[in-house]
């Protein structure tokens, strides 16, 4: 078994892909994923049996163009699964084409991108450590502990 996280911003722009909710503000302040588990089981999951997991632009394009199908006018926005359902399986899956292949994942990740394997760097991580719904909370915060 294979298994991925996804990130959850509070941006939610015009460009982005859509993040399936819940929406029940009783569960979670309404921000739950249920619906978008169900769809990985009950949609996704039966569709991948028997499928080739090395296969990453068809495991990709078969939950976003022909399972999901959603567009909007800048391309596929994922509005039927949810585009956290859809990155958590397609990034357990390049974990499970990687294991197949007997390589690491970021070799994988290579081979399907046609990157050179014989010269790796070390990037430079980049992460947003304070994630609030408000970003001026973390301003604030910032001031205050300056």
């Amino acid at each position: 078994m294979f298994r991925a996280a996804v990130p959850s911003g509070a941006s939610t722009g015009i460009y982005e892909a859509l993040e399936l909710r819940d929406g029940d503000k009783a569960r979670d302040v309404g921000k739950g994923v249920l619906k978008a588990i169900k769809n990985v089981n009950d949609i996704i999951a039966p569709a991948f049996i028997g499928k080739d997991v090395t296969d990453q632009a068809g495991i990709d394009k078969l939950m976003v163009e022909e399972l999901d199908g959603t567009q909007n006018q800048w391309g596929w926005c994922k509005a039927k699964l949810g585009a956290n359902a859809i990155l958590s399986v397609s990034m357990a899956a390049c974990r499970a084409g990687s294991a197949a292949q007997n390589i690491p994942v970021y070799k994988h990740i290579a081979d399907i991108s046609r990157k050179r394997t014989d010269q790796f760097t070390m990037p430079v991580p980049a992460f947003f450590p304070l994630s609030t719904v408000d970003p001026t909370q973390v301003t604030a915060l910032l001031v205050k502990s300056s």
